[in-house]
């Protein structure tokens, strides 16, 4: 009896244990998301500090300012935990303590919402869902952890996608982006890659649909990864060597679509269209309905996959030689001359060599920076340039202008600043 009793609890033991061990993929996506996460923070480590010229724009202006000795330990932890993840990816509580503390540091400055930084966030919240215990529960287990992940890696290619959808993409941004594969290519293959940048924005939604649907998959699969190794070359070390921070995103994303939608089994797409659990209902709030929202600019375009779309906002800052001796070296470099003691900067220069990730493109978030700049430069005017969304039909941008003096909004000139200066 004793006996009976002895292996009934050793088989319970082992049931118990079995279903708390996450499946395999899920531990193989917390490595992939986490080390690809941690590469990205690395590349950018001004971003997550306070010590910079750049200025942080907190979601409320009430929040206190973190000292930068306390903000240098935030982000060493936030590097620890994901290393933590890497090495030890059972460990669920390290993968909760970094979402957690990861978003709570995104809150001080909305500059941190970059689209990598976005779904990497909600990738890990998703791995580090509890496993319920009990006999036969792993792969409700995996699916519930994964599914949500699906839905953001699909809608992130459908909304990508259409969002590219604009002239703009098609006669600027697209040639400038393929121009490193196009200069390898013969004469013949430049004029034919020309024309099929006109299909991209059609390409990019189609795989993201057509990961999910099982006939679909395996061509979405093969799709997605092909796009990514040509968009690692064109801005990789080979081609424009530019925006490094996106480099393991790419690779990430390579990894993910195979760990997501190679083989996946039983996988339905009403189950990714109605996810089970709340979680899993607002990933489909977040990633999938949204995004809509930003066509008409009641959503951010960077929490609705706009990157490299050519329909964002853009932003320049003019200013005097007191404002330009307050920036950084390699930022003062970055100024052109526009005028008598005039300067002006593009955001994205400003950005990209401080932070090394693009300016978040929320007009918000420039008026906020161009009114730290005035306040740093001891209440200088600094004249905020915002080009507007072009058209879906051309590539014209029309201009608002914000003024700024001791860092409060003043009356911008009604003339274009450059007749002005």
């Amino acid at each position: 009896m004793s006996g009976t009793i002895e292996a009934g609890d050793s088989h319970a033991a082992e049931a118990v244990t079995t279903a708390d061990r996450p499946p395999q993929r899920v531990l193989l996506l917390r490595i992939v998301v986490a080390a690809a996460c941690l590469a990205g923070m690395v590349l950018s480590p001004r971003l997550w500090l306070s010590r910079r010229v750049y200025p942080t724009t907190p979601v409320w202006g009430g929040l206190p300012a973190i000292p930068a000795a306390a903000g240098d330990v935030w982000f060493a932890v936030l590097l620890a935990l994901l290393a933590a993840i890497v090495v030890r990816p059972r460990w669920r509580r390290a993968v909760v303590a970094f979402t957690v503390a990861a978003a709570l540091l995104s809150f001080w400055d909305q500059s941190r919402w970059q689209p990598w930084f976005y779904q990497y966030l909600f990738m890990l919240a998703a791995l580090s869902l509890p496993e319920r215990t009990g006999a036969g529960e792993g792969r409700a287990d995996s699916d519930r952890a994964l599914d949500p992940c699906r839905i953001i890696l699909a809608f992130t290619y459908f909304w990508s996608g259409l969002q590219k959808c604009n002239a703009t993409f098609v006669h600027e941004t697209a040639p400038w982006l393929f121009e490193p594969l196009a200069r390898h290519l013969p004469a013949a293959g430049a004029h034919a890659l020309g024309g099929l940048e006109l299909l991209v924005p059609a390409v990019e939604a189609a795989v993201g649909l057509g990961m999910l649907f099982r006939h679909t998959r395996p061509i979405a699969v093969i799709a997605a990864i092909t796009m990514h190794l040509v968009i690692l070359w064109c801005l990789g070390p080979f081609g424009h060597r530019w925006n490094t921070v996106v480099w393991p995103w790419n690779l990430a994303m390579v990894a993910c679509t195979v760990l997501l939608f190679y083989k996946p089994g039983a996988l339905p797409v009403r189950r990714l269209l109605w996810p089970e659990g709340i979680f899993g209902k607002l990933v489909l709030l977040l990633f999938v309905v949204l995004p809509a929202l930003s066509f008409c600019g009641w959503w951010d375009a960077y929490l609705s996959a706009a990157l490299y779309s050519g329909n964002t906002l853009r932003g320049e800052l003019r200013f005097n030689e007191r404002v330009r001796r307050t920036l950084p070296p390699a930022v003062r470099d970055a100024c052109a001359e526009a005028g008598l003691n005039w300067y002006t900067l593009d955001l994205m220069d400003w950005s990209i060599e401080e932070l090394n990730v693009p300016p978040y493109p929320a007009r918000r978030v420039f008026r906020n920076v161009a009114a730290g700049l005035s306040r740093a430069a001891g209440g200088a005017d600094v004249l905020l340039i915002v080009q507007e969304r072009p058209s879906f039909r051309d590539e014209h941008r029309s201009r608002t202008h914000y003024g700024y003096e001791r860092g409060v909004p003043t009356e911008p000139p009604d003339a274009d600043p450059e007749d002005a200066m």
